[in-house]
């Protein structure tokens, strides 16, 4: 038994989220585990309706959980299927180390990212109109080389908007938490592309809902596309350097700008990089000639 494509576009999204795979010591395979708020449970029957190939008739529970921060026991829905070497062959993609990590072989596509925005993705409105929209996904559990590559991931299918890794708090065992933030342009680009997947039961997620979601120009002087190994090659053989001897690692349209523009567009994105501690180096602060040094 294998999954169909919609199943592994669905699965591959719930991973991402709320879904877990359980393999016990005295079961030879894993199964496959969804749990959602009770009010959700509409979406919820939604997604065991995929998979009930791989379940029991009563693969469904409904149940109470206390929230031990709040003190407040809340409705929980979740199903479970059965085992199968299917989920076994997944369980070792996903939690080659004990602890689930995100497959480097990953590809995202539309119902992949519907399924992850259902999950773990939140659509806030700001401005003081309120007509701007800021992307979250709640990337807490995985790793700060993964919430990257899935940062890597999204500017790639959205021709380089801006998804940046934001530290989120510490775990308990004081690892530093992740989650994903998008930029308003970013944002807009994943809701076109996805919203016609949305399902009705999750109206709650059209935040934006009204708004005139007009199509997104991003700015090729400030959103530049950079190649990163390029970029870090440079910095690593250097211990002091100037936005200059970055030029190369600008590749694509804004290779087209002006010299000015070119150094602007590296500035813009080394301070990016800076507040989102993806490198360390200091930063001179806005001055004509900027020269930065490794910490």
């Amino acid at each position: 038994m294998s999954f169909t494509e919609a199943q592994q576009q669905w699965f591959d999204g719930s991973m991402l989220g709320d879904g877990s795979l359980e393999l016990s010591s005295k079961s030879r395979n894993a199964r496959y585990k969804v749990e959602r708020w009770g009010t959700d449970r509409e979406y919820l029957l939604l997604e065991h309706n995929i998979f009930k190939e791989f379940c029991s008739k009563e693969s469904i529970r409904e149940c109470q959980k206390h929230d031990s921060r709040t003190g407040i026991f809340y409705d929980s829905i979740y199903f479970r299927t059965l085992t199968n070497d299917i989920f076994t062959e997944h369980h070792k993609k996903w939690y080659p180390e004990g602890i689930k990590l995100v497959p480097k072989d990953l590809k995202l596509n539309k119902q992949l990212l519907c399924s992850w925005l259902m999950d773990d993705g939140h659509i806030e409105l700001y401005g003081i109109k309120k007509n701007l929209v800021k992307l979250t996904f709640a990337t807490d559990d995985f790793t700060k080389e993964d919430v990257e590559f899935l940062c890597s991931l999204l500017s790639e299918r959205y021709n380089g908007c801006y998804f940046s890794p934001i530290k989120n708090g510490l775990a308990k065992n004081g690892r530093q938490r992740y989650v994903i933030k998008a930029s308003n342009s970013a944002t807009i680009e994943l809701i076109r592309d996805i919203q016609e997947l949305i399902p009705e039961c999750m109206n709650r997620k059209f935040t934006w809902n009204g708004l005139n979601l007009k199509p997104v120009r991003v700015s090729r002087s400030l959103n530049p596309i950079i190649d990163e190994k390029i970029l870090y090659s440079i910095i690593e053989n250097k211990q002091e350097f100037t936005t200059k001897d970055l030029l190369p690692a600008i590749i694509g349209y804004a290779k087209e700008k002006p010299r000015s523009e070119q150094i602007k567009c590296i500035i813009d994105y080394l301070s990016k990089l800076i507040r989102a501690d993806k490198i360390s180096i200091t930063d001179p602060g806005f001055k004509k000639e900027k020269i930065y040094n490794k910490i």
